[in-house]
């Protein structure tokens, strides 16, 4: 199972998780709400909030790890999983990877909380009834494995999805100040009929005698349906020249229907040849890979345009809040740790995920998630009602999604690769190696 967490907040600078030595003293569990892990400026930052943390990128990492097993990609256990370099940085381990997601987490939370307070940002109405409802799902609902056994109390996990609601009102602040103007044309895409035919076929046929075939068998199929695309049977015509045993037809065919391809802003002969269609009209066309012989059925998919549109106007958001970001942390205040006192205490759970809620992994998803980028756009959107528990995906967790009125915000998968330039970065460094508590 994933948890689909909705930290909605963009990391756009990387934190140095520094290699800590000295004290190794073990925290009774029942004390680490109590135990110093780091300090944000004068303020200290306990053991459970970071644990808190853990657990959920840790969600996210078991998640990748089930892609992996699954297709093949990885055979160790889960325990070398998080002992493996490189499966998300280069030189870091797993587990070193959700360390420095958790220090990120905790870091940005902080400073977007600073400013919140500072410039009299607050959480609406809808905010306050998602929190207290992912409360519940995190004592007594679907999510309470996340922090099964932990003694994270309900108080604890309130203050900390809080205050991921309150950096999350900051964050759609720091947003404010970018274009919203899109040109609509530059985003169109457009509904289309087609039938695709490899170009690396192993026949010797002449190819543009190949497409010339497919072309016409389509174009045959659509005057005797009495020009009714609906009515032509395209996967019949695939089947035939891919199966035919005439050589001059031995190619391989596949049929789309009802479906869309992007036009605007994109430089192939495929989008140029589309783009000069109109309704009802045929092309033989082609890209790198494919030739294509193609129905445009509208010459816009207003629902396919509208969500790149929406995805243009997230990045430039994002692209907003990391220029407004990097500015605040010229004067944010410093994370620091407290020792190895982090680094000794939070270790890898056995989650005990519940088996009714088991996601089975598809082909398209470990293509799409098996890979580490900002998730092929700008990470980390938010909307209004994002808190910190589940947030609903699009099929590659980029595009805004329209269920239960979320967008998936992963911005915190520690499947980020932080790539931003900077020049100041925040520091984490130790302080001592004492286990401060509260009652010291």
């Amino acid at each position: 199972m994933r948890f689909k967490k909705g930290l909605a907040i963009v990391t756009a600078f990387a934190l140095a998780l520094s290699t800590l030595t000295g004290c190794s003293t073990k925290v009774d569990k029942t004390k680490f709400s109590s135990t110093v892990a780091a300090t944000y400026g004068e303020e200290n930052i306990y053991l459970d909030e970071m644990l808190f943390y853990a657990r959920l990128e840790q969600t996210s990492i078991d998640y990748y790890y089930s892609l992996y097993t699954a297709f093949g990609m990885f055979k160790g256990t889960l325990e070398e999983f998080y002992k493996q370099k490189g499966f998300f940085e280069d030189d870091l381990t797993t587990w070193e990877v959700v360390k420095q997601g958790v220090l990120r987490i905790v870091y940005q939370t902080h400073v977007l909380n600073d400013y919140a307070n500072e410039h009299g940002v607050t959480l609406t109405d809808t905010d306050k009834e998602n929190i207290a409802n992912e409360v519940k799902e995190f004592t007594e609902g679907e999510h309470a494995y996340i922090v099964e056994g932990t003694e994270i109390t309900a108080e604890a996990i309130e203050r900390f999805i809080t205050q991921n609601a309150l950096a999350n009102r900051a964050h759609i602040q720091l947003c404010e100040g970018y274009d919203p103007e899109v040109d609509r044309e530059a985003f169109r895409v457009a509904g289309v009929y087609y039938l695709q035919i490899a170009k690396d076929s192993d026949d010797q046929t002449d190819e543009l005698a190949r497409i010339d075939a497919v072309y016409n068998a389509f174009r045959d199929a659509y005057d005797k349906a009495d020009k009714d695309i609906t009515k032509v049977n395209m996967d019949q015509i695939a089947t035939d020249f891919t199966d035919a045993e005439d050589a001059e037809h031995r190619i391989k065919v596949v049929s789309y229907k009802d479906t869309t391809t992007p036009v605007g802003g994109e430089d192939t002969q495929l989008a140029k040849d589309v783009a000069a269609l109109s309704e009802g009209e045929f092309v033989k066309t082609e890209d790198t890979n494919y030739y294509y012989a193609l129905y445009l059925s509208a010459r816009e998919n207003e629902a396919s345009t509208q969500a790149k549109i929406d995805q243009e106007i997230e990045k430039r958001k994002e692209a907003k809040f990391k220029e407004n970001y990097k500015t605040l942390l010229e004067t944010a205040k410093e994370l620091k740790l407290k020792g190895s006192v982090f680094d000794t205490n939070i270790k890898v759970a056995n989650l005990n995920y519940p088996t009714q809620a088991a996601e089975e992994p598809t082909t398209e998803e470990v293509t799409e998630e098996g890979t580490t980028t900002e998730q092929a756009t700008e990470e980390g959107t938010t909307t209004e009602e994002a808190t910190t528990a589940e947030a609903v995906t699009t099929d590659a967790d980029t595009t805004p999604a329209t269920e239960d009125t979320t967008e998936d915000v992963p911005s915190e998968e520690v499947t980020e690769e932080v790539t931003e330039e900077v020049t100041e970065e925040p520091t984490v460094e130790a302080l001592t190696d004492e286990v401060p508590t509260d009652a010291e």
